[in-house]
């Protein structure tokens, strides 16, 4: 199946003069050129590069189907936006030994910010959800030393846990719409042992990850 996107009048006038000009200088490329061209009543069309505007019109139409998909995962699970950390989530399972939530993050919207919890967490990608991005993951001062340590949540690395006290956070890796995962805790989560990270004293204490801090961590009101 063929698509043809069409610019505008100024767009394709540019594109004829460059055709034109670089025709007379390169002779030899006209006829391998015109094997690319649309075959009259063939009902093919030659796929070219879109212009600025069209670009932008695509990338509009792109936007309103992402949220539509999002939209519908958060119906699906049930979703309502956490506070100061950010995202979605949907506490499915509690109990006097351990909780659970799915925990949704947009990449227009939304992510994890900075933050420690004083029991382990365990996050897992949902592999079952088509179109579900991978997840960056960064934990500091995870092997002790101050560094910074990334890692990607994705169907072939599903899982990691979160050691009690590490600060960290998360986002939708790469150029994709939506990350879906869960979230176990053992002891269960109490918001008494949550702590949201400040950008200040963060960057402060890690001053070769500032551009990170700044990144993913909530302005003060």
């Amino acid at each position: 199946m063929y698509f043809r996107i069409f610019n505008c009048f100024e767009c394709r006038k540019a594109a004829r003069k460059k055709k034109e000009i670089r025709q007379k200088m390169y002779p030899s490329e006209q006829k391998h050129s015109s094997l690319c061209n649309p075959v009259k009543g063939s009902g093919k069309f030659q796929i070219r590069q879109a212009c600025s505007f069209e670009r932008g019109l695509i990338k509009i139409f792109l936007m309103k189907q992402q949220t539509a998909r999002t939209d519908l995962l958060k119906d699906r699970y049930h979703l309502k936006p956490l506070p100061e950390e950010g995202g979605y989530f949907w506490e499915n399972f509690r109990d006097d030994k351990a909780t659970n939530i799915y925990y949704l993050m947009e990449q227009e919207h939304s992510f994890s910010a900075f933050h420690r919890v004083a029991v382990e967490e365990t996050w897992t990608f949902v592999t079952d959800e088509d179109g579900n991005s991978p997840v960056y993951l960064y934990v500091l001062d995870y092997d002790g030393k101050g560094g910074l340590t990334r890692i990607e949540l994705n169907p072939s690395n599903p899982r990691f846990t979160v050691p009690p006290g590490k600060w960290f956070a998360a986002e939708v890796a790469g150029q994709g719409a939506f990350s879906l995962v869960t979230c176990y805790c053992e002891p269960p989560f109490e918001y008494k042992y949550f702590e949201l990270g400040d950008r200040k004293v963060l960057s402060e204490k890690f001053p070769e990850h500032r551009r990170l801090i700044e990144k993913l961590t909530r302005r003060a009101p």
